[in-house]
C-alpha cells in the first residue's frame, strides 16, 4: 500500500530525501493535516547542499561535547544560516551550540542571544518542538522561571509524532529537580521508547534515581549504559561519585582509574578523583586542594564539595554564590544528595525559595 517509485536526479539528493520523507509522513498521517504541496515543514530543511553539509558538520561537533567542540559547532551552524537564512534546523543548532557555550561561561555568548536564535527557528517552523525545549532550559536554569519553563516543555513534548526523545529526557530531569519523580519517570520511559539506543534518556534516568536516593537502581542503569558504551564518561562519573559517596572506595577507585586513563584532564575525572581522596580518608589534602580550586570552579560544585567535608558554613557561602550567579546547577539543590546535610539549615531553605523551589518538598 505504501510502496512508491521515484525518478531521482542524483544532483538533488536533499530534495529527494525531503520528497520521500514527506510522502512517508503523509501516508502514516503524521503530516498533521499538511501535504507536501503545503510546504508546511519545508523551512525546517534546506535545498542548499552546502548549507546541509555545514549543518551535519555542526551536529557532529555539537555531539562531541566540550567547550572547543561547541565553538566549532557554532561556527558551522552560523555558516549554514548565512547560506540559507530560512534553514530552521540550523538556527536551532546554533541556539543549542551557544547554549552549551554559555553554560561553560564562554565570552561573548549570552542567553538573550540563545533565546533569539531559538525563536528564529520557531518563526521558520512553528512545529519545531526542540526549539521550545531550548527556551524551556533558559527559563528553568537561568531565569528560575518555573512557570514559563513548564509551559515551554509542555509545548516541546506535546505530540509524540514530533517530540524528540531528548525533549522528554530533559523535561524529566527538570521534573526531578522539582521533586516530581513519578512524572519524571513517565517522561523517561517515553524518551526510551522513542529512541531506545540514545544514551541521554538512560543517563538522566540514572541521575534521577540518584536524586531519589535509589542508589541500587541508579547503579543498574549506569552499568547498562556501560554495557553498550564502555567508555561513556557520564556513566563512569556517575558510578565513581556514587560509590565514593557510599564509602565503597575500591569500586570508586576502579571507575576513577578508568576515567583517568580515558580523560586524564577532564573536570569529571578530577571531581571523581577528589571524592575518592575523601573516601580514602585523605581529608587534609582534599581540603587544601578544594580551598585552592573553589574560587575557580562552579560555585555549586564548591558548595557540594564543602558539604562532603562537613563544612556547612563554606558550603552555604558557595551555595549563595551559585544562586546569585545563576549557576545552572543551582536548581538541583533541593534533591542533590551531596547537600542533604544542609537541609536543616534555615539559610538553605531561604536559598531554595530564591530559585523558586518549595523548601517543604522534602
Amino acid at each position: 500500500m505504501w510502496s512508491h517509485a521515484y525518478d531521482i536526479d542524483s544532483h538533488d539528493l536533499i530534495g529527494v530525501q525531503q520528497k520521500i520523507a514527506q510522502s512517508i509522513a503523509d501516508d502514516m498521517y503524521l503530516g498533521r493535516g499538511q501535504s507536501a504541496a503545503d510546504g508546511g515543514r519545508a523551512r525546517r530543511f534546506t535545498s542548499d547542499p552546502a548549507a546541509h553539509d555545514l549543518y551535519l558538520r555542526g551536529m557532529e561537533a555539537l555531539n562531541a561535547s566540550g567547550a572547543e567542540s561547541f565553538g566549532k559547532a557554532a561556527g558551522f551552524f552560523q555558516a549554514a544560516v548565512d547560506k540559507d537564512p530560512n534553514f530552521a534546523m540550523a538556527w536551532l543548532g546554533l541556539a543549542r551550540a551557544h547554549d552549551s557555550m554559555a553554560s561553560e561561561l564562554a565570552p561573548g555568548v549570552s542567553y538573550e542571544q540563545v533565546g533569539a536564535e531559538a525563536r528564529r527557528a520557531l518563526d521558520l517552523d512553528p512545529s519545531l518542538a526542540e526549539a521550545h525545549e531550548t527556551l524551556a532550559i533558559i527559563a528553568w536554569e537561568r531565569d528560575h522561571d518555573w512557570a514559563s519553563a513548564e509551559r515551554e516543555f509542555r509545548l516541546a513534548v506535546a505530540g509524540n509524532g514530533s517530540a524528540s526523545a531528548r525533549s522528554h529526557a530533559v523535561y524529566a530531569f527538570h521534573l526531578a529537580e522539582r521533586g516530581r519523580f513519578a512524572e519524571s519517570h513517565v517522561n523517561l520511559r517515553t524518551a526510551q521508547d522513542l529512541s531506545p539506543l540514545e544514551v541521554l534518556p538512560y543517563i538522566n534516568e540514572a541521575w534521577v534515581f540518584f536524586y531519589e536516593h535509589r542508589y541500587d537502581q541508579a547503579e543498574r542503569v549506569f552499568k547498562r549504559i556501560l554495557e553498550i558504551h564502555p567508555d561513556d564518561a557520564m556513566a563512569l562519573e556517575g558510578l565513581g561519585h556514587m560509590k565514593t559517596m557510599l564509602g565503597d572506595c575500591q569500586a570508586g577507585g576502579e571507575y576513577a582509574a578508568k576515567l583517568s586513563q580515558l580523560w586524564p584532564k577532564s573536570a569529571l575525572t578530577q571531581s571523581v578523583l577528589w571524592n575518592l581522596m575523601v573516601c580514602q580518608g585523605d581529608v587534609v589534602r582534599a581540603r587544601k586542594l578544594l580551598d585552592n580550586a573553589a574560587p575557580k570552579i562552579s560555585p555549586f560544585y564548591a558548595a557540594a564539595s564543602y558539604a562532603v567535608l562537613g563544612d556547612k558554613e563554606q558550603a552555604i557561602a558557595y551555595l549563595e554564590q551559585a544562586v546569585t550567579k545563576r549557576d545552572i546547577l543551582a536548581t538541583s539543590m533541593g534533591v542533590n544528595p551531596y547537600l542533604d546535610r544542609l537541609h536543616s539549615d534555615p539559610r538553605f531553605a531561604a536559598l531554595e525559595r530564591r530559585v523558586g523551589l518549595n523548601p517543604d518538598a522534602h
